[in-house]
């Protein structure tokens, strides 16, 4: 499922790309890209909330390891992965929780190759991203990727693993996060 073969054609976004792995960023409180092992764990944790059969609340962000049925959104799955994988890494994120837009702005950076664990953001074609969740990986000209949704007429009700086409308009863009040294 981890085929990283074919050219990504998003985003959609004409944003600046950076390469570098563990780039310090000018300015706010000297903020790095997230580096792969703490990817990989925020990947991990996005795992465990699936298996732990998760329902989507908007504004819901209730931690793995919570008593009674664990309620979460989008921002919300993305900040509790990344939260605890950057601790257990020696990092922290430089927010305490953030909208998609505050992600997309203000602490995340762009890419067009993304990796295992880095942010995709998804909404209506050609707007402002309205959703985001954990890449998975590419297969078989597939995005997969782990989110908090609600969508009924799916039989989708929280967190799981899902996949667009690649060339899915609803996919606009990728994006690495910001992270700070403790």
């Amino acid at each position: 499922m981890r085929s990283l073969g074919c050219l990504f054609l998003i985003p959609l976004l004409s944003l600046s790309v950076l390469s570098c792995s563990n780039l310090i960023i000018a300015g706010e409180r000297g903020m790095v890209l997230c580096p792969e092992d703490v990817a990989l764990r925020a990947e991990n944790g996005a795992r465990l909330y699936c298996a732990a059969d998760t329902r989507y609340l908007w504004g819901g962000q209730d931690r793995l390891g919570a008593a009674g049925p664990l309620k979460i959104d989008c921002s919300g799955l993305v900040v509790n992965c990344f939260r605890t994988a950057a601790y257990e890494a020696g990092y922290e994120l430089p927010f305490a929780d953030a909208s998609v837009g505050e992600f997309l702005e203000r602490y995340s950076v762009p890419i067009r190759s993304p990796r295992p664990g880095d942010v995709v953001f998804m909404g209506a074609p050609r707007q402002s991203p309205t959703h985001m969740g954990i890449f998975v990986g590419r297969d078989a000209h597939q995005i997969w990727f782990i989110d908090s949704t609600i969508k009924p007429e799916e039989q989708i009700d929280g967190v799981s693993l899902r996949s667009y086409p690649e060339d899915d308009p609803r996919l606009l863009s990728f994006g690495r996060l910001l992270l700070v040294h403790r």
